[in-house]
């Protein structure tokens, strides 16, 4: 996260400790109800994680797909050289063509 914090415009990590704080309402950060990834990913639907190496979350997103895919959960990754958090919701090219996919993969009840 630090190694990313300077080239994520949108998102710092202080910023989203004090949002996760604020969640938690006191309890534990790492409880898999505030932070799934460290929860039990068995038996999950199939993942389609889409990420870019600009979010500061990106490293978060890789962890998420390889233990999903140790546990037995399908999942795909799809990495966006220069892609900011949430980039699919941007009205950007990048953003089109992930909005596209992911269309695509509900139509194909893949989600």
């Amino acid at each position: 996260m630090p190694a990313l914090e300077d080239h994520d415009p949108w998102l710092t990590r202080t910023g989203l400790l004090e949002a996760g704080r604020a969640w938690a309402d006191g309890d534990d950060l790492s409880i898999p109800r505030l932070s799934p990834v460290n929860g039990p990913l068995y038996g999950l639907p199939s993942l389609d994680i889409h990420t870019g190496t600009r979010d500061i979350l990106h490293p978060d997103a890789l962890t998420l797909h390889q233990r999903a895919t140790a546990a037995g959960v399908e999942s795909s990754v799809h990495i966006v050289s220069g892609a900011l958090h949430v980039h699919p919701l941007l009205p950007v090219p990048e953003g089109r063509a992930a909005r596209t996919h992911i269309r695509r993969a509900l139509h194909r009840g893949r989600g």
